[in-house]
């Protein structure tokens, strides 16, 4: 006699950079042990890639980790992550009076959102006539490149230019090439002003109030991006 079949609850959730809600399942234990056995490796990539199949498994194939922008998808990996082992997480949060004792504290997942900075675009002017249109980077992407450092930077924006404005006309058929040769002709401050649209993009980001039981004083600690929330 065959064993029942479970029945396995599925929600929607609305991402910034996809009209329609995504539909999606509590990741099950079969993805729990692909997740436990790539964090145990301690490799960000096992970690990254193990990320983007339980996200792929749990949308029924809707969304990949290569498609999305990485806050998107980490933003919807936080919450199939809460239906799936509950709504509370525990983090450790580190005190920053003294940059040492590690403080416990419980989030409602239900209160993470992602952050937009204000006045935030993808299409950044480099000169009155010409203006670029940037893609957001994806998991796949981030898994490789160090988006904080200047110099990977360089490898990674023109591979993010979706088009070229210039004056009225729009250039959208280049090469790689191309587009490396161009991102190199910038000025410091063009570049400058480039860098701001990764530092800009939205960003899981939550507030946190915690006590240092050492010295009693209070701080309220900003945590930013998935693995802060592991």
């Amino acid at each position: 006699m065959a064993l029942p079949q479970l029945k396995t609850p599925t929600y929607e959730l609305k991402l910034k950079t996809i009209q329609e809600p995504i539909k999606y399942r509590p990741f099950l234990v079969k993805e729990e042990k692909i997740l436990m056995i790539a964090s145990e490796t301690g490799d960000e990539k096992n970690i990254i890639n193990a990320i983007g199949e339980i996200v792929t498994a749990c949308t029924f194939g809707k969304v990949k980790s290569g498609s999305i922008p990485i806050f998107d998808l980490e933003y919807l990996f936080l919450n199939i992550r809460g239906k799936a082992i509950g709504e509370k997480i525990k983090v450790n949060v580190k005190c920053p009076d003294d940059m040492k004792t590690m403080v416990e504290t419980e989030i409602d997942i239900g209160d993470i959102k992602l952050n937009e900075t204000e006045n935030h675009t993808n299409v950044v002017e480099i000169t009155d006539e010409i203006k670029l249109v940037l893609k957001y980077p994806t998991m796949n992407m981030v898994s490789k490149l160090n988006l904080n450092d200047p110099k990977e930077l360089f490898k990674v924006i023109p591979k993010m230019i979706e088009s070229v404005y210039e004056g009225e006309k729009i250039i959208e058929d280049f090469s790689e090439k191309e587009a490396d040769d161009f991102i190199s002709s910038l000025n410091s401050q063009q570049f400058l002003e480039v860098q701001k649209f990764f530092e800009t993009m939205p960003k899981l980001k939550h507030m946190v109030k915690i006590k240092n039981p050492k010295t009693e004083v209070e701080s309220d600690v900003p945590l930013e991006g998935l693995q802060s929330f592991f």
